[in-house]
């Protein structure tokens, strides 16, 4: 009886030792697939954020990059860009030679290029996206107007990137050196040259009208030149003057010059021009 009992009792100890054995193996492996599944959350986590980074990437890419836009640009018919950057800011310059200046406004980066979001001649608003065109060049498309001067779509072309500090006039003068006269008249008659108009720029001054350059001032030997749109440099070191008789010549400053040029337009003075190295540097007006 008591063998009997002792093999009873051994045999249910058995059975609970399996039970628990397999009790430690189920929670093993519950313990292995929780594991996993935070190995796959973190995974999933990691995956979307590098997601997320890249999709910020490709929103950055999409957009030009406005440091590559800082220059000088002009197309060769006195249209001239300027895009500047100050401290975070940037800035822009449109000039349209005969038509308007617009200099105020907010500059942006898009995909196609250089948003410019300004005020018209008029005082409306105005946006311009300014571009690459290929084979470096630039072009200046009007993309949204109410102004009589410009019409939306409307693009000028041909603007190409020069070095900040040096008018594109320099490379390619209209000029040779030397010295030049004409006169201050409009009448296409007139023997001694003459002048339709006349602007004094930054970086150059435009002349429309003909020209004489000078061969030898004491025997009045000239060389005519035909008419056309000369564009001559100027920087800081260019004389302004306007004189006559025996007076001492007075000078000027170039803003001085601009403004009194024009207001002898059709005075019948004498304009002169003493060209070097591509740059003026005097031009006088003479009675």
């Amino acid at each position: 009886m008591k063998k009997k009992l002792a093999i009873i009792f051994a045999g249910l100890m058995s059975i609970s030792l399996i039970a628990c054995g397999k009790t430690e193996e189920t929670t093993e492996g519950s313990e292995g697939v929780s594991m996993d599944v935070s190995s796959e959350e973190d995974s999933t986590d990691v995956a979307a954020e590098e997601t997320s980074e890249a999709d910020d990437t490709a929103e950055t890419s999409d957009t030009v990059n406005l440091d590559d836009y800082i220059g000088f640009y002009a197309d060769g018919d006195c249209n001239e860009i300027t895009i500047d950057k100050e401290g975070d800011d940037y800035t822009m310059e449109v000039t349209i030679f005969r038509l308007t200046d617009i200099d105020e406004g907010t500059v942006s980066a898009t995909s196609e290029g250089v948003m410019f979001e300004a005020t018209d001649a008029a005082g409306d608003p105005i946006k311009l996206l300014f571009r690459e065109a290929g084979d470096d060049m630039f072009e200046l498309v009007i993309e949204e107007t109410t102004w009589d001067g410009f019409e939306e779509g409307q693009i000028y072309g041909n603007f190409e990137k020069y070095d900040q500090n040096i008018s594109p006039v320099y490379g390619e003068p209209d000029l040779d050196d030397g010295e030049y006269s004409t006169s201050l008249i409009s009448d296409d008659s007139y023997e001694f040259g003459y002048v339709k108009s006349i602007e004094v720029k930054s970086d150059c001054i435009v002349i429309e009208g003909t020209l004489q350059r000078v061969i030898d001032w004491e025997t009045f030997d000239m060389e005519d030149l035909p008419y056309g749109t000369y564009t001559i440099a100027i920087d800081e070191n260019t004389d302004f003057l306007s004189g006559g008789g025996e007076e001492d010549p007075e000078y000027m400053t170039r803003d001085e010059f601009a403004s009194y040029v024009v207001k002898c337009l059709d005075s019948g003075l004498g304009l002169d021009i003493h060209i070097e190295n591509g740059v003026i540097v005097e031009i006088g007006i003479w009675s």
